[in-house]
């Protein structure tokens, strides 16, 4: 029940925007699953928003400067 133009100015008022708070989810949610589960990229992809695995690849390559499987054998 939050109109989005006030959501955008609280947000830009806490010094973040709704993209940033959609990524850094993401993030979080994709580091947790690479570490506490069995769970293929695919799936991985799916529960945090992407549509395919090689998008997904792609983000987490730019967040951590590795692969999904790279820090999963890092573990």
């Amino acid at each position: 029940h939050l109109h989005p133009q006030t959501l955008r100015r609280r947000l830009a008022h806490e010094g973040t925007s709704f993209n940033e708070v959609k990524t850094q989810c993401r993030q979080d949610s994709a580091l947790y699953y690479l570490g506490k589960s069995n769970l293929s990229i695919e799936q991985i992809a799916q529960r945090t928003g992407f549509s395919e695995a090689s998008a997904f690849t792609r983000a987490f390559k730019t967040w951590t400067g590795m692969s999904p499987q790279k820090y999963r054998q890092h573990l």
